[in-house]
């Protein structure tokens, strides 16, 4: 389960596509081993202006249990997603266009290599940058995959 919240984490970490903007959505099948055990929902719900920062929401259901966390945070620009995809193989990735149940997408596979996990993480230009991980960790193997998206107002 720890590998399964470490994987959560990082698509609960970036915004992307003219983001972040309040009403950004994203909802994320989670597998474990191939087979699901639920999903992961982020979404930005507040902007404080004098922060300058977006409170974002991650909901964990993952094997009949349900939590959430709020976060404040400065998100990541499109901008930088831009720029992953523009120089994907200069940032060690391989430009792929990939189907998820959200849709088609131009992507940039990138190795996933960090605190005992490997794997690969394809990052595009959706709510959230993330439309597909594949990751092991612990023997673990997580999968992620982009289900559906909603752009902000």
């Amino acid at each position: 389960m720890k590998s399964i919240v470490l994987v959560a984490a990082l698509f609960s970490s970036a915004v992307a596509f003219a983001m972040p903007k309040v009403g950004d959505y994203a909802m994320i099948n989670v597998s474990l081993g191939g087979s699901a055990i639920g999903t992961l929902e982020n979404e930005v719900v507040q902007f404080d202006a004098a922060k300058n920062q977006y409170l974002l929401r991650s909901t964990q259901d993952l094997m009949g249990q349900r939590k959430s966390n709020d976060t404040w945070g400065a998100g990541v620009s499109d901008q930088l997603i831009n720029d992953i995809l523009t120089n994907c193989s200069a940032k060690g990735g391989t430009p792929q266009s990939i189907t998820v149940p959200a849709g088609a997408f131009a992507t940039c596979a990138l190795p996933v290599n960090s605190g005992g996990s490997t794997g690969t993480m394809w990052v595009g230009m959706v709510p959230f940058g993330i439309v597909k991980a594949d990751i092991t960790n612990s023997g673990n193997q997580i999968g992620e995959e982009l289900a559906s998206f909603k752009l902000g107002k």
